[in-house]
């Protein structure tokens, strides 16, 4: 079904504590930032409690409520279909979104992996928090828009890149990428 993600300026904790069984934390993006996804009306329920919290929050313009309980019902058609593909250990190390941690060959491997990628928290700032661990980064998002640059320059500032970089503008950005 249809359903909405919204972005909460909160802890983790602080959010899970206001999320009941109709709603999923999506993401942990950051320290104070979190994504809510569920249906819409379950959605507008929390977003009218953060209004009264005087809580900052911003709906995120998809129609669609990933990494949350509504994904559920399709995730063993997802793994049988996984099952089918000709999954390989990766070439590149890479954070998984599931575990904030690097990803193993086991997990690439895996089509029971890619349904829980589908359904469970992405743990994108444990994942940055790993990936700084490493001394002298420089992060380079791939694609339109500045969205995980956004999320990267986020994070405590003992766990930042040095830079921070984006290939593409954003698709309604007029200067063009070079």
């Amino acid at each position: 079904p249809r359903g909405s993600m919204i972005s909460v300026s909160l802890p983790e904790d602080q959010v899970r504590a206001l999320v009941d069984g109709k709603l999923s934390v999506a993401a942990i993006n950051g320290p104070a930032q979190c994504v809510v996804s569920g249906l819409g009306d379950a959605i507008e329920e929390i977003a009218a409690v953060l209004t009264e919290k005087n809580v900052e929050f911003r709906t995120i313009h998809i129609a669609a409520a990933g990494h949350s309980v509504i994904v559920e019902p399709i995730l063993e058609r997802f793994t049988a279909f996984a099952q089918t593909l000709d999954l390989r250990p990766p070439q590149l190390p890479y954070i998984s979104n599931v575990t904030g941690d690097w990803i193993t060959s086991n997990d690439a491997t895996n089509p029971s992996y890619w349904a829980r990628h589908l359904r469970l928290t992405v743990r994108f700032a444990e994942g940055m928090s790993r990936i700084m661990e490493e001394p002298e980064q420089v992060l380079l998002e791939v694609g339109p828009g500045q969205i995980l640059s956004t999320l990267a320059k986020l994070q405590p500032e003992d766990r930042r890149a040095r830079s921070v970089i984006s290939s593409m503008r954003h698709p309604y950005d007029l200067q063009p990428d070079d």
